[in-house]
C-alpha cells in the first residue's frame, strides 16, 4: 500500500512514524466506509500526506494527527 509507505519513507524518527501509523489506522476506519471503493488507494495516500504534514519530530499524540488528518480529509 503507497500510504504506508508514504509514512514509513518519511524523515521522522521510528517513534513518530509508530505514532502517524497508528493515527493513520484510527482515521481510515473512521471515514473507510464513506469513500467510494473506487477512490480508497487516493484517498489512503491523501490521508497518509495529510498526517505527516502534521507531524513533527515530537509528536506523540496520535489523536491530535487522526484530528489533523481527518480535518484534512474533510475540506
Amino acid at each position: 500500500m503507497r500510504a504506508r509507505r508514504i509514512i514509513e519513507g518519511s524523515t521522522f524518527g521510528p517513534e513518530v512514524i509508530r505514532t502517524a501509523t497508528k493515527a493513520y489506522e484510527a482515521a481510515w476506519s473512521e471515514i473507510a466506509d464513506r469513500i467510494d471503493p473506487g477512490s480508497h488507494e487516493e484517498a489512503r495516500e491523501a490521508l497518509a500526506k495529510a498526517i505527516i504534514a502534521a507531524a513533527r519530530e515530537d509528536s506523540a499524540d496520535p489523536e491530535l494527527l487522526r484530528g489533523a488528518g481527518l480535518r484534512a480529509m474533510a475540506r
